[in-house]
């Protein structure tokens, strides 16, 4: 009898936990143990995240809801620990106000 598997959040089909997801929150803990300029957040993302702010004022998620809010923020599409190549790419960004952001960042998890 063949074992059927689960699709797990991530994408893959797993057959109980995934090993994926076990070592990725193990990883992503230890990241927090650095600086955020170690993370990627040293002074050439400052200056993008202000550039990109400058060029794009509003949070795009109200904006997209019909509500005018000054974004706060510039939070990564795919986040830098998933695709650390793009934390720089400007198609990889948003602005977004303080609690848009917080939503976002529980989602990514």
């Amino acid at each position: 009898m063949a074992l059927i598997g689960r699709l797990c959040s991530c994408g893959r089909v797993v057959h109980g936990k995934c090993e994926h997801c076990r070592k990725f929150k193990q990883a992503s803990t230890q990241d927090y143990r650095l600086t955020p300029a170690d993370r990627g957040y040293d002074q050439e993302w400052r200056n993008l995240s202000k550039r990109f702010r400058q060029a794009n004022p509003l949070c795009q998620l109200c904006e997209s809801e019909g509500r005018t809010t000054v974004a706060s923020e510039v939070h990564h599409k795919i986040p830098i620990r998933q695709r650390f190549d793009l934390r720089l790419t400007w198609s990889n960004l948003v602005s977004v106000c303080g609690p848009c952001h917080e939503i976002l960042e529980r989602q990514s998890g």
